[in-house]
């Protein structure tokens, strides 16, 4: 028993070690699958889709290519060269992370290791000196993730394509391309395309502005050459950014921003920056100081008085409703209180500017009656008028144009006396000369 066991022992060694020959290789077993394909190992073990050649070292493998079918996470891969122990392909299209297949008749084999995909990051151009420039002028692109050598980077002037002369430690060297070259740069590498944060533009000029003295909110237009080219612009009244709302080949129109205050307007672009060459000029908001008288009926003259009233186009709202201006000058203005008006604040715009009193003008209302009782009766008859109104200014009646004496009158109610002489017809009554009449005729009774 003790000499075979040398014997038996050689067996094991052997029998391990045909199991372990190779630890990477997955084999399919199954029926028919007596001598299926296997992948001992392959190189390189990471890479880029359509660009890596992976060598595939194996075993078992058939003569033609067309008989054998290799996939990368299953996407089918080009195959350059095939031979009994080696595998030649390219990482195809669309790939992702993950074992590699290998297949022929109906066996299959499969890598021990994933393949890992190498995701091309996206070129990033931070920059661009000069920031514009004739066709033929050398332009630095500042930025990271661009290909290793000038033929792997292709860049793009606004869609034009541009020679790349040098790839630096930071950055690519180009020429300015022939043609239509002013608008966004775009760098592409393996299929990814990084652009420009703004565009390689034209030589801006500024020449003026207008007009040459407003206030915040209003529209300011700058004119000059080669605006559209240029963007991003940036525009400031002396430190403040301006809203920019429009921009042509010619010209800029902005919002003058809040807080502004006279001094110049700088325009800028990437590389470029221009200061005009006068002041913008604020124009200064109205006030208002007092006003007289402090109430009345529609109708009433009322006399404004405050500063800068002479820099533009003068309205009055009563209340929100528009008045009648009948002179103005740089600190009065007056203004007929129009019809329609309610006891409110006093607004006065110039030239667009606004400044509200701050008391209310109290509008006086027309009379209003209500009742009258009795509504017949002889002349001498004492008749009471109810309604409102009644107390805001001199105060008569008349019964069809006949003048009626009052003997007693509060805001809502008046009793009066039906004169001598009057006819059937309706009672008017009128308080500081706004007038109402009856809906309906007092008839009178003759005695």
């Amino acid at each position: 028993m003790g000499k075979k066991a040398p014997h038996y022992f050689h067996l094991l060694i052997f029998s391990l070690l045909f199991m372990a020959c190779d630890s990477e290789t997955l084999e399919p077993d199954g029926p028919g699958n007596h001598n299926p394909p296997y992948i001992s190992s392959f190189s390189p073990t990471e890479g880029k889709v359509g660009k890596t050649t992976v060598n595939i070292s194996g075993g078992n493998f058939v003569a033609s290519a067309d008989e054998i079918t290799v996939k990368f996470d299953g996407v089918v891969a080009e195959i350059n060269s095939v031979s009994s122990d080696g595998i030649e392909v390219v990482v195809p299209e669309n790939a992702e992370t993950g074992r590699i297949s290998l297949s022929s008749e109906n066996s299959i084999g499969f890598s021990a290791k994933d393949f890992v995909i190498i995701e091309t990051p996206e070129p990033k151009i931070k920059k661009f000196e000069p920031f514009f420039g004739a066709p033929g002028t050398e332009v630095t692109l500042f930025g990271k993730d661009f290909g290793a050598s000038p033929e792997d980077n292709l860049v793009k002037f606004n869609g034009i394509e541009a020679e790349v002369t040098k790839v630096t430690s930071d950055g690519l060297k180009v020429i300015v391309p022939e043609g239509d070259v002013h608008g966004p740069i775009t760098v592409r590498v393996d299929e990814v395309t990084g652009t420009s944060s703004y565009n390689f533009g034209k030589e801006i000029t500024f020449e003026s502005f207008s007009p040459a003295e407003s206030f915040a909110g209003q529209i300011v237009t700058l004119t000059g050459s080669n605006f559209l080219f240029s963007i991003p612009l940036s525009i400031h009244f002396n430190d403040l950014e301006a809203t920019i709302l429009s921009i042509t080949e010619t010209g800029i129109e902005v919002q003058v921003p809040q807080g502004v205050t006279d001094g110049p307007i700088t325009l800028a672009s990437p590389g470029q920056s221009f200061e005009s060459d006068k002041d913008f000029l604020v124009t200064p908001a109205p006030s208002i100081d007092t006003f007289d008288p402090m109430e009345g009926p529609a109708g009433t003259k009322v006399t404004i008085t405050g500063t800068e009233f002479d820099h533009g186009t003068v309205s009055v709202l009563f209340d929100g409703v528009e008045a009648e201006v009948t002179a103005s000058s740089d600190v009065q203005i007056d203004a007929t209180v129009p019809m329609g008006a309610t006891t409110g604040q006093i607004e006065v715009s110039i030239g667009g500017q606004f400044v509200t009193s701050a008391e209310n003008f109290i509008v006086i209302p027309p009379p209003v009656i209500e009742t009258i009782e009795p509504m017949q009766g002889t002349p001498g008859t004492e008749v009471t008028i109810t309604g409102s109104g009644f107390s805001h200014g001199a105060l008569t009646v008349e019964f069809n144009s006949t003048a009626a004496v009052i003997s007693d009158a509060t805001d809502t109610s008046i009793t009066v006396t039906v004169p001598d002489g009057c006819e059937t017809g309706p009672i008017t009554v009128d308080v500081a000369g706004q007038t109402t009449q009856s809906e309906s005729d007092f008839e009178v009774i003759e005695p």
